[in-house]
């Protein structure tokens, strides 16, 4: 807490120096990677943030998929994620550094994930049944059997 000019108590919105910032600083670059990723044609993002609590400095590599148009992705990435950044530590970046590349090759197509629940017997705790890999179903989607550890 700080006092402002009219004498009241003010909450300060930034981030002590220190393990807590370094730890913070990496979970949201680490959240802002994967958000990132969520955006169409995007194939890799990876977000770094460095410097210090008063000084955060912000870098951003973001692969494409070759034959996309990376403005949108640029507006996105600038626009919308580096703010909310911004805004959740407190202060602006002193510096940043984006690097939009484009995928030299095709990226395949994913295939959506198909979650299947697990199979589990009663006992005392669960351990995984086996390693590896995992078990296809009857419809072809891949199922993981867990078993109780006794």
């Amino acid at each position: 807490m700080s006092m402002n000019t009219d004498g009241q108590q003010e909450q300060d919105t930034t981030v002590a120096a220190g393990a807590d910032w370094t730890s913070r600083a990496h979970t949201l670059a680490h959240s802002a990677s994967r958000a990132t990723e969520l955006v169409p044609g995007v194939v890799s993002a990876d977000f770094r943030i460095s410097g210090s609590p008063s000084a955060p400095a912000l870098e951003i590599d973001c692969t494409l998929a070759r034959g996309e148009d990376p403005t949108p992705v640029i507006e996105i990435v600038t626009h919308s994620t580096v703010e909310d950044l911004e805004e959740l530590i407190g202060v602006p970046f002193a510096r940043r550094d984006i690097q939009v590349m484009i995928a030299e090759e095709e990226v395949p197509e994913t295939t959506p994930l198909t979650i299947v629940p697990a199979t589990v017997t009663p006992a005392a705790g669960l351990a995984a049944a086996a390693f590896g890999a995992p078990a296809t179903g009857v419809d072809g989607t891949a199922a993981l059997d867990l078993a109780v550890a006794s």
